[in-house]
């Protein structure tokens, strides 16, 4: 109806336009295009198009057999590579004007292949279907968010509230949020202070004890009482305890020894222990308590049992605590430069060497990060390590990822005949300690230098020896006399039968650096101050290293003043998470130097507030050091999660703010202060806040970060919690129970839970039981409107948003009560940025469950007002893969209006089924299901969330981060053009040293998007955005199978191919390069200085632990009854239903049904689940397999040849037993040898089996004993008993992928999944129970056009994954099977008409017969 004109126009099933371009004719089969022209000039034109000869009407997409629902479509030309009509795709026609076609069209391509301009749309004013059927599908989108998620309801309750706004001043309330930090993190370091100075205290006052009487008693009396040895511990005295991440006992302290401890050594173990268990139980977040002796004694409590453990007769590093940093650092906390040289010159042998490098390893362990080293090994050249080529100019902080690459370096070095350039390498080993040592002013050096010397001794001459130590010498005055030669002799073997005295002597004047001119030295007033002598020590096979080698750094000068140490945070080695060691030395009464007293303390204890501190949704806190290195930052994993050591990184590779680099410097002056940096429209839409302040007493500085101007802070709000529960039904349980799959859970209301960002003290949440009492308090506080209820530790705005949020209960269960949808939705959640979670069904989460680390929270975040879409992922609760939709709640405005600036309040989320999504897909566009034809949908970052290989039987790798590059790689290649769509970034992830290089989608694109270039013929696609989401809709019309385009991403791991150079049109799966970090300066490389810090890792969510007794007969909360869903539309996407096409064997069935995920995972009968919680025994009803379809007259003739081969082979056996034996031996050399026999007559493969007479390898359960043929053809072989074969590629997963590695890798492998790399696979047995011919497809049962070839992941032995020509001799004269791979292989196969050639090989017994 046209209302201006008065014009109806009614019209008829339209006949589309199937234009075909001839060599010579353009011709018009059937067509009809109507134009109506409004009153309004604008043009609508409205085509349809149908090829009346081959399109048949269209099944409804709720078709009861997914394939009836996949139309047939035209008959291919293998030859051309592309089907005779492209009818299918022209269902999306998106003509702009009449002479779209024109007679110069390239002949041989489809007609739809240009671009779509985005102005000329605008400017036609033309909508093309695509973009119509993406609004469609945004529709569908909020429908599920405002309807079933009620996300328009909650952001109506959020704009009803009230809200009161601070004063503009933010400068000032952040100082003092920041100086409020600072004094909570003194007070409690203070704490701790205390605990340490009262157990020096006692220490000492032990000592005192034990020194009178040792002086009054016999020598060699032991003085000290037998304690408990951290070595000999029994499993049985242990317990795991949460908070030390490990087995312990608080009973009792233990020790441990080194081997040179004197039996008498002072051993305050037994003394110590309830000293130390009071600490405890006042201070119940202290981690271990510790001291260690000069004498080698080592007391620690809790009781732990200690890794390295040696004793005599027993391996194993032996454990001198003196040998440790925190020990060297706390007795000479000043940084020490240390160059180890290693002679690997003339003389040294390979004991000798050995000894050196195991002394230079054990100097090594002795560092801590504020030392800088460097290692040379010195023959006829000097060498230094090559890992980073900071290593050969200046020595290097000694990092963790330093000492690894030195270590590395170190057992590598091997001897050499000729001399040792001594020299040359004590030139370089000053050049390196000068290119790094601050200088010092005259007349005020202090020795902070040293050279270990490790070597022979041996030189040319006299002479030479002399002119060595003169060189070391002149160097060192160079250097204001600050280095100390510490030199150790290698003197293991006996030159020429003398003991080396001269070699000895020369080590000492170089120790000493005395050239016989000592006395005339300078006197110190003339310039220079004295050196400092060393000390040669001999080392030889019996030397304990960690008693001499690592105790180098006593010879250094201690302080005039003793401080508490602080160590930097590293990993417990004996627990779990970041810890940091404060320490002190213990004295006696004449200052002599007896032990050293510590505490660790867990960083996420005295540093919780920082991790969790929020003050609004654009706000956060970190913490670094007077160095300049970042300890904590939200861009880090939390201490209380870290299981890898830190990589300290300066904080200027976190914080991207312009001027950023002149607020450093200002922190590290050491005075509190704020500063604002404006806006920089490259970096950050808002003006960004740093108030900082220093740690009294401490080397931490602590900074506050806001990007708002102003805060806003909600009004007191009534709240009512009578039906709700908090989510902890294993202590207070519902009035009905029910299992949402794995997860307890009440479909009675929802559940309140408080994630660790709600609490005070989130440390204290984490570690203190959740008691029933406990439960009660926090409901009873956040039901509180008298506030007359005592505060359970909760941040006083939480009760607050409880109230805000507290409706969306009864908003949910209203729509659950209605809702057509219920078959679908898994789960219904929100989460304020203050830590409120409210969840439907009702379930029970783990108390670190922290949503502001998932992958939903965060992608919502990054788009604000956006509806999100995740990549599918494997749900922690059981139920298989699903997607997660989530949007923004934005904090209220009267008037209702909102942009993406605005401070956001809470995240919204709802997970569905991964196949009701794809369901959502191809139900709006039907055409999805037609052959050649298949859509997407993807995220903003490429990453897939609906695709056919997702859904499909025959594709079943797990589907998570499977991106666009991988499974559409041609269009990839030809995306990477389209630079206003898509760009290639990198960020810095210090998590791991890593580049990390993704792709960012731009969601503000409009337009619809084709191919650019035309190299791919037979390839069309078009993307255009899904509004008001973050996804993009994609839809691919392929028509041949020849591959051009390339994609190269790593076949086994993440590593970039190329990581030199980054390349905006090269093709190129997510992936990582090395992170270039200068371990000399911690500056990165020019290139990676200018790629911003990658957001903060996503954190796994575990389901908690339950009694068996509380989750015992309870029902499931939703049962989907899927054995009752008779057609595909009833069962495809409903909760725990698979509709099930290809049986266990690989075969498609003739009857498709609906079971259960533990029947029928991914559609495969029997099929493994990702929770291995499989049901092997279904109902599928027998279907005889390709070799086993004979009739009962053959399965008779079958039964007597068999019988009759049996009785000729056992009178041959019988018969001919000696001379086949003989034959046998003097084919293999052994009885009972199995052989491949290769019936090409080539590469002929001998398999040993197992000996006849040996009674501990029976013949049976696959393998082949003597002449036991029955057994060869009746059981399937054992894989390990077979030979490689080429011609078949096999993809298995690599063993050490990490698990959420993009596992869309491997396309140089179109159409397979990257987590499996390359393999030899086993081969091919004889094995009747698959018959397969050699004119049978790979795919027998199933239309090659209506399946591809599946890929069982079912435990069963899969006959269907080759290809074999009829010829005899390529097949083989009998049938074929692969055996069992776990985990199941996946073969590459060209696709319909192509076949694969490849030999087989028979495996028979050799007999005489």
């Amino acid at each position: 109806m046209c209302p201006k004109l008065g014009i109806q126009l009614v019209f008829t099933p339209v006949t589309m336009a199937m234009l075909t371009l001839d060599r010579t004719i353009l011709t018009l089969k059937l067509g009809l295009v109507l134009i109506v022209i409004a009153a309004n000039v604008q043009v609508h034109i409205v085509t349809a198009v149908t090829d009346a000869t081959t399109l048949q009407p269209e099944d409804p997409p709720g078709s009861p057999d997914v394939e009836r629902a996949r139309p047939k479509s035209g008959k291919k030309d293998s030859t051309k590579g592309k089907s005779d009509f492209t009818v299918n795709f022209n269902n999306l026609p998106d003509f702009k004007s009449i002479p779209e076609i024109n007679p110069g069209y390239n002949q041989k391509q489809p007609s739809l292949t240009y671009n779509v301009n985005k102005e000329a749309e605008l400017r036609t004013g033309v909508t093309t279907q695509l973009m119509v059927e993406a609004k469609t599908l945004s529709e569908k989108m909020q429908r599920i968010v405002n309807e079933e998620l009620q996300v328009k309801f909650m952001q109506d309750t959020y704009d009803s509230l009230t809200y009161l706004e601070t004063s503009s001043n933010g400068d000032s309330q952040a100082v003092q949020a920041v100086g409020q930090l600072s004094r909570n993190i003194k007070n409690k370091l203070a704490n701790f202070l205390s605990v340490l100075n009262a157990n020096k205290k006692v220490v000492e006052g032990l000592y005192k004890d034990y020194w009178d009487v040792r002086q009054n008693s016999y020598k060699g009396q032991r003085s000290s009482a037998s304690a408990t040895s951290c070595c000999m511990l029994l499993a049985s005295q242990l317990e795991y305890d949460a908070m030390f991440g490990t087995n312990i006992s608080k009973n009792r302290a233990c020790d441990s020894s080194s081997l040179v401890a004197l039996n008498g050594a002072f051993n305050p173990t037994n003394n110590v222990s309830q000293v130390f268990k009071r600490n405890l139980l006042r201070n119940p977040t202290l981690k271990w308590q510790y001291f260690s002796s000069e004498g080698g004694v080592h007391t620690v409590y809790p009781s732990v049992s200690l890794r390295n453990c040696t004793r005599q007769g027993q391996q194993g590093t032996p454990i001198d605590m003196r040998n440790n940093p925190l020990y060297a650092t706390t007795v000479r906390p000043r940084s020490k430069h240390l160059v180890i040289f290693i002679d690997r010159g003339y003389g040294i042998g390979e004991n000798s060497l050995k000894i050196a490098k195991e002394a230079a390893e054990v100097a090594l362990r002795s560092l801590s990060e504020r030392d800088k080293v460097s290692v040379l090994s010195v023959g006829s050249t000097t060498r230094l390590c090559e890992a980073d080529s900071c290593y050969t100019d200046q020595l290097a902080p000694a990092s963790h990822v330093t000492k690894q690459q030195l270590v590395g370096f170190i057992r590598g070095i091997h001897s050499e005949d000729d001399p040792t350039n001594h020299t040359e390498g004590l030139h370089k080993a000053f050049e390196l300690i000068r290119n790094t040592v601050p200088p010092f002013e005259a007349n005020n050096s202090v020795a902070d230098a040293m050279i270990l010397y490790i070597s022979s001794g041996q030189t040319l001459d006299l002479n030479e020896s002399s002119t060595i130590i003169n060189t070391a010498i002149s160097q060192n005055r160079r250097l204001n006399n600050r280095v100390i030669i510490m030199t150790y002799a290698l003197l293991v073997e006996v030159i020429e039968g003398k003991p080396g005295m001269t070699e000895l002597a020369f080590l000492r004047d170089l120790a000493e650096q005395d050239n016989g001119t000592t006395g005339q030295q300078p006197p110190y007033s003339q310039g220079r101050p004295v050196r400092q002598k060393g000390v040669m020590t001999v080392l030889n096979q019996i030397s304990d290293l960690s008693s001499t080698v690592g105790r180098f750094y006593t010879i250094f000068l201690p302080p005039s003043e003793w401080k508490v140490t602080y160590s930097l945070p590293y990993q417990d080695p004996v627990g779990k998470g970041l810890v940091i060691s404060v320490t002190k030395p213990c004295f006696r009464r004449d200052n002599h130097l007896i032990g050293v007293i510590g505490l660790d303390i867990n960083v996420a204890d005295i540093l919780q507030e920082v991790c969790y501190y929020e003050e609004g949704s654009r706000s956060y806190a970190f913490v670094i050091d007077s160095q300049g290195y970042t300890v904590v930052h939200p861009a880090l994993t939390k201490p209380i999660k870290m299981t890898e050591p830190p990589l300290f990184a300066k904080i200027e590779h976190f914080e991207s703010a312009v001027g950023f680099t002149a607020v450093k410097g200002e922190m590290l002056r050491g005075e509190p202060g704020s500063v604002t940096l404006k806006a920089s429209s490259e970096i950050s839409a808002h003006d960004v806040t740093y108030s900082w302040q220093p740690v009294e007493g401490t080397p931490f500085i602590i900074c506050t970060v806001s990007q708002m101007s102003q805060t806003r802070h909600m009004k007191h709000q009534t709240i009512s919690l009578m039906e709700s529960y908090f989510h902890r039904l294993d202590i207070l349980p519902a009035q009905s129970m029910c299992m949402n799959f794995k997860q307890l859970a009440t479909t009675d209301a929802s559940a309140l839970m408080l994630a660790p960002n709600a609490f005070i003290l989130p440390f204290e949440h984490f570690t203190e039981p959740e008691t029933k009492l406990v439960v009660q308090a926090y409901m009873a506080y956040v039901n509180d409107d008298t506030n007359l209820i005592q505060n359970p530790g909760l941040k006083p705005s939480i009760k607050k948003h409880v109230a805000a949020t507290s409706s969306i209960d009864q908003a949910w269960r209203r729509q659950v009560r209605d809702s057509a949808l219920n078959d679908y939705i898994l789960r219904r959640y929100i989460s304020t940025t203050s830590g409120v979670v409210w969840m439907y069904p009702g379930t029970l989460l783990s108390k670190s469950f922290d949503p502001s680390r998932r992958p939903w929270y965060k992608e919502a975040q990054e788009n604000p007002g956006l509806i999100t879409v995740s990549s599918p992922y494997l749900d922690v609760g059981g139920a298989g893969y699903i997607v997660t939709l989530s949007r923004t709640i934005f904090e209220g405005n009267s008037d209702g209006n909102h942009s993406s600036r605005d401070p956001i309040a809470a995240v919204m989320g709802i997970d569905v089924s991964l196949q009701y999504f794809y369901k959502l897909l191809v139900n709006t566009l039907p055409v999805c299901l037609e052959d050649h034809i298949r859509c997407f949908i993807m995220d903003n970052k490429g990453y897939l969330v609906a695709h056919p290989h997702m859904v499909e039987p025959i594709h079943k790798a797990p589907v998570e981060q499977q991106h666009i590059t991988h499974k559409e790689v041609r269009i990839s290649n030809d995306l990477l053009y389209q630079g206003e769509f898509v760009q290639k970034l990198q960020c810095n992830s210090y998590l791991n040293g890593t580049v990390q290089r993704y792709y960012s989608f731009n969601t503000s694109f409009r337009g619809l998007l084709s191919n650019k270039h035309n190299s791919e013929h037979c390839i069309l696609y078009k993307i255009t955005g899904v509004p008001g989401t973050n996804a993009f809709v994609g839809i691919v019309n392929e028509t041949c199978d020849t591959i051009t385009a390339f994609c190269p991403c790593s076949m086994s791991d993440r590593i970039c191919l190329n990581c030199r150079r980054m390349e905006q049109t090269e093709c190129e799966c997510p992936c990582e390069c090395d992170l270039s970090l200068d371990p000399c300066t911690g500056e990165l490389g020019k290139e990676e200085d200018k790629n911003p810090a990658c957001p903060g890792n996503e954190e796994e969510h575990t389901l908690p632990e339950m009694a068996a007794s509380v989750i015992q007969d309870l029902p499931q909360c939703l049962d989907t009854m899927c054995g009752q869903r008779a057609t595909w539309d009833t069962c495809f996407g409903a909760l725990n239903c698979e509709w099930c096409m290809v049986g266990s064997d690989g075969r498609s069935l003739d009857e498709p049904y609906c079971a259960t995920q533990r029947e029928c995972f991914g559609g495969i009968v029997g099929a493994e689940t990702p929770y291995h919680d499989q049901l092997v025994d279904t109902k599928e009803p027998f279907e005889p397999g390709p070799g086993s379809q004979i009739g009962s007259v053959a399965g008779a003739l079958l039964g007597i040849v068999t019988f009759l081969v049996l009785v000729v082979y056992v009178y041959c056996h019988h018969v001919n037993k000696e001379a086949r034996r003989q034959a046998e031996a003097a084919q293999n050399g052994q009885h009972g040898n199995v052989r491949g026999v290769n019936v090409s007559n080539e590469n002929v493969a001998v398999i040993e089996g197992p000996h006849d007479d040996d009674p501990n390898n029976p013949p049976g359960g696959g393998r082949y004993g003597q002449g036991n043929i029955a057994l060869a053809a009746i059981e399937p072989p054992n894989p390990y008993h077979q030979a490689p074969r080429r011609g078949l590629r096999m993809w298995r997963r690599h063993p050490h992928a990490p698990s959420e590695s993009d596992h869309g890798y491997s396309t140089m492998t179109p159409h397979e999944d990257s987590e499996y790399h390359y393999v030899e696979p086993e081969p091919m047995v004889v094995n009747p129970q698959h018959h397969h011919t050699g004119d049978q497809p790979h795919h027998a049962g199933g239309d090659p056009s209506r399946h591809r070839p599946p890929r069982s992941e079912s435990p069963s032995v899969s006959a269907s994954l080759l290809d074999c020509e009829s010829d005899a001799a390529t097949c083989g004269s009998g049938p074929i099977t692969i055996p069992k791979i776990d985990p199941p292989p996946q073969t590459v196969l060209p696709r319909k008409s192509h076949r694969m050639r490849t030999r087989v090989d028979v495996h028979s017994v050799d007999t005489v017969c």
